[in-house]
């Protein structure tokens, strides 16, 4: 199932902090992928899976208790995704996320913002 998503992840240490913008809609700095599936990102910027299974996640810095915002979009009602916090070590497969982290799913929605469940 192809899923599409825009994003805007942000980040910030504490509510007074500066917001700051983790995808910059052009490359993959500061991210990894594992897994037979993969992003590719699209003109506009925005991501979209290919090849089945895959993890995209972030390296560029650790974070403490953080606030996350996240601008998503899938294809259609039967897209899926998720939002996965708290990885231990870096993932060896594209499934490592789901049984080693929380999720905060995008399954019932097609677009909008989802906050990350609590960090604390």
């Amino acid at each position: 199932m192809k899923t599409l998503l825009a994003l805007a992840l942000l980040a910030a240490a504490a509510p007074a902090a500066e917001w700051k913008q983790l995808y910059n809609h052009k490359d993959f700095s500061g991210w990894q992928q594992v897994g037979p599936g993969y992003f590719v990102i699209e003109p506009d910027g925005t991501l979209k899976t290919w090849g089945g299974m895959g993890l995209l996640w972030y390296t560029g810095r650790k974070f403490g208790d953080t606030t996350l915002r996240v601008v998503f979009k899938t294809i259609n009602e039967r897209g899926n995704s998720g939002l996965y916090i708290r990885l231990p070590e870096p993932p060896k497969d594209p499934w490592y996320a789901v049984h080693a982290t929380k999720c905060r799913s995008t399954r019932r929605a097609t677009s909008g913002t989802a906050p990350a469940p609590s960090t604390r």
